[in-house]
Formats: structure tokens, sequence, C-alpha cells
């Protein structure tokens, strides 16, 4: 704002892009803002759908991929009752309040696992998040969807399935990543054994994946493609562990800066998660959590490992798994409310009241993106504006 910036800059609308809209079209409505490129970032997709959902598909780099995402635009041009002018801002709004509504899921979450709920703010703090609310992408809405669908899942009462399951589906048309939930939580109530749980677990699948399935057949049918990938030759998918990250080696200032604050810590958590599964742990959190690392950082594609401006937003989902496992982590999860002399939503050990511990952890996390973008500025969008 110190800079005249306005909502527009948070779109990064691509003069290349929005300017194959034809005279008049709500698309070019900001191709006037000092802060167009001529690329431009995903945000400006999810634009243009907002404001043109039936038109936006000549201004797109591949129209089937980008429209596979449609829950974040929708929600935006919606509460953006149309207007061009608005939608800019009402982008932004849904992934606030999206955001925040996620750290409160998530404390009510731990609370009720005996943690405290401070530790919902290595979520809330996490610089990925950051990249996704500066450049109005859709992970944070998605997740949204996935932390209400999980809490809900058990927590719900007898409606639990089915609301966790619309929430799943929603969660799948705003992201497909964020299907690794649902995909572990099925399962999960499946191999519970015969009778109401194997029909709620195959219900629950349905819920969230027909949705998705249905849609990207129509797609396909629409644009000719299934939408694999943003570029012509589909998406780049990385054929050995960290393939992605390490086919850009020798590393530069954003790769190291990737391994470090983002493998390195991922691997770490996911090779507690290994440790509590040997040792017995019998909370499916752990499996969410090891599909997500397994998915979007060992198997992550190269031009997701481009820089931390791609990766870190793109592996929210792992920061979310990771803080919902949290109570098995710490290794006091499945304890009953109110043994052991602890109060319904007391934590004890670990999980005492740790205020200022997260807090430094949380930002802690920065670390690992502001040294390396004050040395190397052109490395990370965040310096960009």
């Amino acid at each position: 704002m110190a800079r005249q910036h306005g909502a527009w800059a948070f779109v990064h609308l691509g003069a290349d892009f929005a300017s194959r809209a034809p005279e008049g079209s709500p698309i070019r409505a900001g191709l006037g803002d000092p802060s167009v490129t001529p690329t431009g970032y995903d945000g400006q997709f999810a634009y243009y759908m907002a404001v043109a959902p039936l038109d936006a598909g000549c201004c797109m780099d591949s129209a089937a991929y980008r429209y596979a995402r449609v829950g974040f635009p929708v929600l935006a041009g919606i509460t953006g009752l149309g207007q061009p002018a608005l939608v800019p801002y009402t982008m932004l709004l849904v992934n606030l309040v999206a955001l925040g509504l996620t750290v409160m899921i998530l404390a009510g979450w731990l609370r009720r696992h005996e943690v405290s709920g401070w530790w919902a703010l290595v979520y809330g703090f996490y610089p990925g998040l950051f990249q996704a609310v500066q450049t109005d992408t859709n992970e944070v809405l998605a997740y949204a969807l996935v932390a209400a669908a999980v809490y809900l899942l058990e927590f719900g009462g007898r409606a639990r399935v089915l609301w966790a399951g619309l929430l799943f589906g929603a969660a799948g048309l705003t992201r497909e990543t964020t299907l690794l939930f649902p995909a572990i939580y099925s399962v999960s109530l499946v191999a519970r054994g015969p009778g109401r749980a194997r029909i709620s677990g195959l219900g629950l699948a349905a819920l969230a994946a027909v949705p998705f399935v249905a849609y990207k057949l129509f797609l396909a049918a629409t644009f000719g493609s299934f939408g694999l990938g943003f570029s012509s030759g589909g998406a780049e998918v990385a054929t050995v562990p960290l393939g992605g990250l390490l086919s850009f080696w020798p590393f530069e200032a954003r790769q190291w800066v990737q391994l470090l604050g983002e493998v390195l810590p991922a691997t770490l958590v996911a090779g507690l998660a290994v440790y509590r599964l040997v040792r017995g742990a019998p909370r499916w959190e752990l499996l969410a959590y090891l599909a997500n690392y397994v998915v979007l950082v060992l198997l992550l594609q190269r031009s997701s490992y481009f820089s931390f401006f791609d990766s870190g937003r793109i592996q929210a989902g792992v920061v979310l798994a990771a803080v919902m496992a949290l109570p098995v982590l710490l290794g006091i999860a499945g304890r009953v409310p109110g043994a052991a002399g602890l109060a319904p939503g007391q934590a004890d050990g670990a999980g005492r009241r740790p205020g200022l511990l997260v807090m430094v952890a949380a930002c802690l996390l920065w670390l690992a993106v502001v040294p390396a973008g004050l040395v190397a500025p052109h490395s990370f969008h965040v310096f960009k504006l």
C-alpha cells in the first residue's frame, strides 16, 4: 500500500493472457494497473474464471488444467457479486478468512486431543501460505476445507461422514492434491471391518471423489484434454525421490532454501511418523502425513521446485497434515479426557501452554525465506512488490 499497490497486485495479471480476451470482456479490466507484467502468475487464472466463468478458456495456458481448480474462483466471484472491480478484493478476503478459520479449526482439533491450541500457529505462520495469499492462489481455501472435513469426520456427530465427504469433495474441486486426505481416511474407515464402518468409508470416498472425477470428464469432453499439466506435454512427474529438486544440481540459493527449509524438516517429521507407526501408534493421521510427504515433497515435479515461491505453497498440505498429526507425533494421542488428572481440553507434558515456544518456532520458519531473499531478491516474489 505504501508503494501505491492495490488489490490488483495480488492478482498478478499477465498482459500476454488477459489481452487475448475480446474487447469489453471483464477479463481485461485490470490491464491498466501498474502491477501488470507480461506473463503474470497463477492467481490471474482464478480471476478470469471468477469474472467470466464461461469465457476464460481463451486466456489460459491450459484451460482443462486451470478449470479443474474452480472452487476458489467460484467463491470469489459469488462474494464479489460478479463485479470485476470487486473480485480482486474478495479473492484476498476469501484467502485471509480461510486462513484464520483454518487456524481456529486446528486449535480446536489440538485441544480436543490434549495438545495446546497454540501449535496451530505453526500452520498460520507457514511462509508458503503467505505466498498463496500474496498471489491469490487456491491452496489456502482448499486446505481450509480439508481441515474442516477432518475435524467434522471425528467430531461431527451422526452426520459426520456426510458433511466431511461434502467438504472433501469441495476441496478436491479447489485443488486436486487435497484428495490425498479423504483417500487415507476412507481406507481407515473401511479397514475397521465389515458393516457400518465399511459403508461409511465407501460413502466418504464417493462423496470426495465422484464430483472431481465427473467434473474432469466434463472438462475432457469440453476441451479435449484431461488437463494433467499446464503445458502441452502434461505434468512433469519425478520418477525418483526428490528427482524434481535434484534436477537443478548444482544448486542456486533458492534450491538450498528448499532443501533446508522444506525437504529437511519434512523428512525429519516423516522419520518420526514412521517411528510412531513402528511403535504401534494406531492413528491414521500419520499415514495422511506420509502420503502428503511422498507426493508433495519426494515426488514433486521439477517445475514446482523452481523456487520456494512455487513449492512452498504447494506443500501447504504437508504442513497441515503435520499439525493435525501432532498429538500422535508427540505420543500423547488417544488419552481419555479426565484421565491421569487431566481435565478435558487440558494438555500435559510437551503440550502444556507453549505459547512463546510456538511463536518462536513458527517465526523460525521464515528463516528459510528471509535471509536468502535479502541476498537474492529475484528468487523470492515476497520481495518483488
